[in-house]
């Protein structure tokens, strides 16, 4: 009797823990991702122009066959990627960043958060089966994500 006692203390601690998300809470947070919006700038467009086109271009040659191909699709693989890190780097780094990224290991959590991304997604690009999804666009749109967020932290704004 005394587990069934404490089985049933903990499921019910367990259910207190994880409440269901009501329709209020998810408009919540459905208001804070699209208020990510305010922090898109026009330099943006080398990012979410280039990158996310090279990325997806990429995915559909995966997709058809040919960067599928073990040396072919290792080399389009690597060379996408470095693409990717070169326009995060210059959309993501400007003067402010660079200072505070000396002064607070807070800009430094998103730079390995950024990087971090970027080597998983590379990573999951090698792996036959899964290269044809399309991890790459769907990463570069993740780390796209992950720089508003910074920007919106470097600003303040809850």
């Amino acid at each position: 009797m005394s587990t069934e006692y404490a089985y049933a203390n903990n499921l019910n601690a367990t259910r207190k823990g994880h409440r269901l998300k009501t329709p209020v809470s998810m408009s919540k947070e459905a208001k804070q991702e699209l208020s990510l919006f305010k922090y898109v700038r026009i330099e943006d467009f080398i990012f979410v122009g280039f990158a996310v086109t090279i990325a997806l271009l990429k995915d559909i040659l995966d997709f058809v066959g040919i960067g599928s191909l073990p040396a072919i699709g290792t080399v389009v693989t690597v060379v996408v990627s470095i693409f990717i890190a070169a326009s995060m780097y210059i959309v993501g780094a400007n003067k402010k960043m660079r200072k505070k990224a000396r002064a607070q290991a807070n800009s430094s959590k998103f730079v390995m958060k950024r990087l971090g991304t970027l080597f998983g997604g590379t990573i999951a690009e090698f792996i036959f089966g899964l290269d044809f999804l399309p991890i790459e666009t769907l990463m570069t749109l993740f780390l796209y994500r992950l720089i508003l967020l910074e920007r919106k932290e470097e600003s303040g704004a809850k």
